[in-house]
């Protein structure tokens, strides 16, 4: 994936974001909608996790999509 981020970098002629999980995907975990948008950095929440179920990060990939708030860039996102 290392590899796909850096040729994306590469490109300017394409509308792209890169959006990364949190360390850890509960694949059962509840849907809560509510997630925590990071960055390039590490991140844990206020529980010292980084950790997002498969139904949160489905949310976050489509909030980001209508509101395309991070063109060009990679993003993060964790569980609250």
């Amino acid at each position: 994936m290392a590899k796909s981020l850096k040729e994306l970098r590469q490109r300017s002629d394409v509308k792209w974001t890169y959006v990364s999980p949190a360390a850890e995907f509960e694949a059962d975990g509840i849907r809560t909608g509510e997630y925590i948008l990071a960055g390039e950095e590490f991140t844990v929440n206020s529980k010292g996790e980084s950790v997002i179920s498969y139904a949160d990060y489905a949310i976050a990939m489509v909030d980001e999509m209508e509101k395309g708030n991070h063109i060009q860039q990679r993003i993060s996102v964790l569980g609250k």
